[in-house]
């Protein structure tokens, strides 16, 4: 019997680049909020469980989401990995796959968690990270491998030398995890970075210290990778997601 996969959905940044007093995840895409879009792909791979993180605007966030999905609120807000330790307070023990995505990609879709899901379990690794390439990087955490090519760590664009800045496979920050591993880690994530938070992107050179496997899933849909930080993007999105609701027309 396969495991049970549940799904977290990091929905708690107020979007400063947004200029707006609107959650960020509650600005519409296609006429809906584009958390929305990130709830109805992670729905279609039936999940055991979804749970949303949410901090700025929560009330506002939970108030506009009918969904069948549990809320935890991250108050204050000490990065992404402080964000997933508080979401694993409401995943059930019999989740065996977690899989961690964002409200503000709302281009992303049901096939690639499937895939990551797939990948997770027919390589029998504790992580699976969605990367993609990117030319000229943009300030995404980079994607360090080894000498044999397998994934070493994640390097936030922050905390990059120069030589790491100039690699072009970003961590698009979507992740399959599995569950037991994931919560080893978590209990040992440290802040001692440019940003004094706690990175989730740290838990895959811990992973890696514990001996466990890691992979990494190249994807060359760029567009589903797109994040929501400002107008610009948000513009772009829409536009996207027009022209493929055409298509699948």
């Amino acid at each position: 019997m396969n495991p049970k996969t549940s799904v977290v959905i990091l929905a708690a940044g107020k979007g400063t680049r947004m200029r707006s007093e609107l959650p960020k995840v509650l600005h519409p895409v296609a006429q809906k909020p584009m958390l929305l879009h990130a709830i109805e792909a992670a729905q279609k791979i039936d999940p055991a469980q979804i749970v949303v993180v949410v901090g700025y605007g929560a009330g506002q966030v939970q108030d506009a989401i009918d969904d069948d999905v549990d809320f935890v609120l991250q108050q204050p807000q000490l990065g992404t990995g402080h964000a997933a330790q508080l979401a694993l307070q409401k995943i059930r023990d019999d989740a065996g796959d977690l899989i961690v995505s964002y409200g503000d990609m709302p281009l992303l879709t049901a096939d690639i968690f499937r895939d990551l899901r797939a990948a997770r379990r027919r390589h029998q690794v504790s992580a699976v990270v969605l990367t993609t390439t990117m030319d000229p990087p943009p300030a995404f955490g980079r994607i360090v491998r080894d000498a044999a090519g397998q994934l070493l760590s994640i390097v936030e664009d922050k905390d990059c030398s120069p030589a790491q800045k100039a690699i072009t496979e970003v961590n698009v920050a979507v992740y399959c995890f599995a569950l037991g591993p994931l919560k080893r880690a978590l209990a040992r994530l440290r802040n001692n970075n440019a940003q004094n938070e706690y990175y989730l992107t740290d838990v895959i050179a811990l992973l890696r210290q514990d001996g466990e496997r890691v992979e990494a899933m190249h994807s060359d849909d760029v567009e589903a990778c797109i994040g929501v930080n400002d107008l610009d993007d948000l513009a772009r999105v829409e536009q996207i997601m027009a022209r493929r609701t055409r298509h699948k027309h």
